[in-house]
């Protein structure tokens, strides 16, 4: 996004306004919105840095609930558990629907 706004010839204030309405992250962005960023680089090495914070504590908070790494197929289950608003009831994760 920085290099289509560099191309555009946008300013600092112009292209961070661009990447910030591209956020998904709302957290992201109003963490980036409240700083204040004299260049391009400085609002892309906070994105960075903001990016490796949440990844590490995304993380941590992942062990504390999963203390056995999450393969594909459980996080695609946990996922699916989630999304159809159903609980496992016993070993073999038979599902019932949340009444």
């Amino acid at each position: 996004m920085l290099k289509l706004c560099a191309d555009l010839k946008l300013n600092v204030n112009e292209s961070k306004k661009q990447v910030l309405v591209g956020l998904w992250s709302k957290q992201a962005c109003d963490a980036m919105f409240a700083r204040n960023h004299y260049t391009t680089d400085q609002l892309f090495h906070d994105l960075l840095d903001y990016e490796q914070m949440e990844k590490e504590r995304t993380s941590r908070v992942m062990y504390k609930n999963h203390p056995k790494p999450m393969t594909q197929e459980n996080k695609e289950k946990e996922y699916e558990n989630k999304r159809d608003n159903t609980v496992p009831t016993d070993k073999n994760k038979e599902t019932i629907k949340k009444g």
